[in-house]
């Protein structure tokens, strides 16, 4: 006898969808995330656009950055993180 997943929303597969496409979901959100999937286009739509996206990103080179840039963004990483401590 196997048990009905619980209903996911859409907004919860958004939430959800990289940790299903990496395979880190336990095993009832799979089922639960996957149920959904099965019913609804929009999210099937969704998934497999991360999916693409994925992987025409992780076929682009790595980009050097610009060291004035990088030391421009720590420097405001810091702050942020100076202002956010107190």
């Amino acid at each position: 006898m196997s048990s009905v997943p619980t209903p996911i929303p859409c907004r919860e597969v958004v939430e959800l969808v990289t940790e299903y496409v990496e395979g880190t979901l336990d095993a009832e959100r799979r089922v639960a995330f996957e149920a959904h999937l099965s019913c609804c286009d929009w999210c099937g739509a969704y998934l497999r656009q991360i999916r693409i996206t994925l992987r025409v990103v992780g076929d682009l080179p790595p980009e050097a950055v610009d060291p004035a840039v990088e030391r421009g963004l720590l420097d405001l990483y810091r702050e942020l993180r100076k202002d956010a401590e107190g």
